[in-house]
């Protein structure tokens, strides 16, 4: 029987996850460090970005980072990024306030041509709009104590 592994969740501060200044792309396994480590080249569009000098790491005679093991977002294909202050959704009822609200819900699902054609588009699509509707909603706290 498989386990079940929970993602790890990544915290880097207010300064956010180390991205691409091209593509905006987040950290991940693929991308190679260069220049002694001081910059990452992004496997998406292959610019190379400085790297934060907290998170800066010697490069092994293998050319990878040493804590490459140490650190999920390396290793891992899958983690969760703590947002950062920036990416905290503001208000969007009256107050206008930042803080902790409702998680949002994000579901995705395939809908490619062939997967249209049996009924698992149908079902699919019938168990999201079901979801949406007993979802809790987003309300602010703030909002509510006026």
């Amino acid at each position: 029987m498989a386990s079940i592994t929970h993602l790890q969740v990544v915290d880097f501060g207010p300064a956010g996850p180390l991205r691409c200044q091209r593509c905006k792309a987040y950290v991940n396994p693929f991308m190679t460090f260069v220049n002694g480590g001081r910059e990452v080249s992004c496997n998406f569009c292959g610019h190379n970005s400085p790297v934060a000098e907290e998170y800066f790491c010697r490069l092994g005679p293998d050319g990878r980072r040493q804590d490459v093991y140490e650190r999920p977002e390396l290793c891992c294909g899958s983690v969760e990024f703590a947002a950062s202050p920036e990416y905290m959704v503001r208000c969007s009822f009256a107050c206008g306030t930042t803080g902790q609200q409702n998680k949002s819900i994000l579901h995705v699902y395939e809908c490619l041509c062939p997967s249209r054609t049996d009924a698992t588009h149908r079902q699919q699509h019938l168990a999201f709009t079901v979801s949406l509707l007993i979802a809790p909603t987003n309300e602010c706290t703030e909002c509510l104590r006026r």
